[in-house]
């Protein structure tokens, strides 16, 4: 077994930014209530562990499941704790243009705007402040929305006078506000698609010190249990019906906010909130703990959390790119410039091998009462062969020249398509094979003994054992030079 050597994380810690009084207020309070919530809600999971009613449940997720449900309470209470200690934490951003038309706001802030502000992430309310066109078709509705959130679901502090476009915070007020991340709980390669191509996996220390957590996206949460809050889309009376019998706003509303280390009672909150659409218990532990297949659905469902204070580059793990949006483009190329510019490590996913346009395409499948779509988990990545210097891998993959070989292959494919027509889908997956079959894919962290999750991002399964993959520090990086 390998770890990181701890020693390697000191220098990047002790430049953490310092919180603001009232943030770690926010922090210190949700962690004070979290110790015995967290407890308490262990001690509930627990017991349904050992019901016989969970263990049927779980056997019905397939193999992997019977196997789970073969274990003791005890044991897979272990497991449970240790794969949430190993738990992802991102955000995505960087849409193509197309999605771009549907999803405005945060999500059009993409690498570009990475690099203009020097490799910092600003919150949407620093956007407001300044101005920016990044966040022109951003409506008041979803200010609204993000301000009950953040001062109702986060405790957050009110900004001195009611935010508009018209009367926005100041820059100052505005940097208190998070950046928000979402538990991968799916362990999907590509975290939560629809917000980006591009995922930031982020370093675990830095979510423990400074994130608070919720047990669903809140501004889901805020639009469809917050009755006080106008939802950005006033949903069909149809559509109001699914979503009161559908979903329990009772436990996020009664659960208090967590900490990233003391979540329990946000993870049985998030299963609760969920269980009526196939997002209960046992399909989340199956989930975190087994290479199991995601209704697209799903992938709504996570943990949110919000991390306050600054967000840099130098806080993120690993980048990921959406292989069949990105790779070939001249996005995905500015990606890669951006990362060995930073010294930060890049990787690829492939996902269902369908750009998002096409997968917005079938949002008939995405019902909860017409499970028929499956994104296949496998929990694997390929590392770009830009990211080697940067990481502790010391041995390549795929050779560059196929890399460079495919690229080329799927630039010229670009090329011929007409404008905001995806690849196809057939293609995408012969290319990712291609690369995949003389690569080491990269798997996602499972086992908490292995690796640390503050700096490592994945494992490549070598013969008998694996090998943790990690970003180095700058430090340790210049003493290479």
């Amino acid at each position: 077994m390998q770890r990181l050597p701890w020693v390697l994380c000191c220098a990047w810690a002790a430049a953490q930014p310092r919180l603001t009084p009232s943030q770690q207020q926010v922090i210190d309070r949700a962690r004070n209530a979290s110790r015995n919530a967290s407890d308490a809600a262990e001690e509930q999971i627990a017991a349904q562990f050992a019901t016989l009613g969970f263990r049927m449940e779980m056997q019905l997720q397939g193999q992997g499941g019977r196997h789970l449900a073969m274990l003791s309470a005890s044991a897979l209470l272990q497991s449970l704790k240790g794969a949430l200690a190993q738990l992802e934490w991102v955000t995505n951003f960087g849409l193509d243009a197309e999605s771009l038309k549907a999803h405005p706001g945060e999500s059009a802030f993409g690498i570009d705007t990475l690099a203009r502000y020097g490799g910092r992430f600003p919150t949407m309310w620093e956007l407001l402040a300044e101005n920016s066109s990044l966040v022109a078709d951003v409506s008041e509705k979803q200010w609204g929305v993000m301000e009950a959130a953040e001062t109702g679901l986060y405790r957050l502090p009110p900004f001195a006078a009611s935010p508009s476009r018209f009367s926005p915070p100041t820059v100052q007020e505005a940097q208190q506000r998070p950046r928000y991340l979402a538990g991968n709980t799916r362990r999907l390669p590509m975290g939560v698609r629809r917000y980006g191509a591009i995922t930031a996996v982020l370093r675990n220390d830095v979510v423990r010190k400074r994130a608070v957590v919720v047990g669903s996206d809140s501004g889901g949460w805020e639009s469809v249990c917050n009755h006080s809050v106008t939802p950005v889309h006033k949903p069909s009376w149809f559509l109001k019906v699914i979503e009161a019998t559908s979903l329990n706003c009772e436990p996020i509303a009664k659960s208090p906010l967590g900490v990233p280390d003391l979540m329990m009672h946000t993870l049985l909150a998030n299963s609760q909130t969920f269980r009526k659409v196939g997002g209960g218990l046992a399909r989340q532990v199956y989930q975190l703990l087994e290479d199991a297949d995601v209704r697209p659905l799903e992938g709504n469902m996570y943990m949110e959390g919000a991390l306050l204070g600054p967000m840099r580059i130098d806080d993120v793990k690993v980048l990921v790119g959406s292989f069949p949006d990105l790779y070939g483009s001249a996005l995905g190329a500015r990606l890669r410039r951006f990362c060995a510019e930073h010294g930060t490590p890049l990787a690829w996913a492939v996902a269902d091998g369908r750009a998002w346009p096409q997968e917005e395409g079938q949002k008939l499948e995405w019902l909860p009462w017409e499970p028929f779509d499956f994104w296949k988990g496998d929990g694997v990545r390929l590392l770009d062969p830009s990211a080697w210097p940067f990481t502790t891998a010391n041995s390549s993959g795929a050779p560059a020249a196929l890399w460079d070989q495919v690229w080329k292959e799927v630039e010229e494919e670009r090329k011929q398509l007409a404008e905001n027509v995806p690849l196809p889908r057939a293609k995408v997956e012969t290319w990712w094979s291609q690369i995949k079959a003389q690569d080491r894919p990269l798997r996602m962290l499972r086992d908490a003994h292995l690796c640390s999750p503050d700096f490592c991002f994945g494992t490549f399964h070598l013969t008998g054992s694996q090998k943790c993959i990690c970003r180095r520090s700058h430090e340790e990086m210049a003493m290479m030079i």
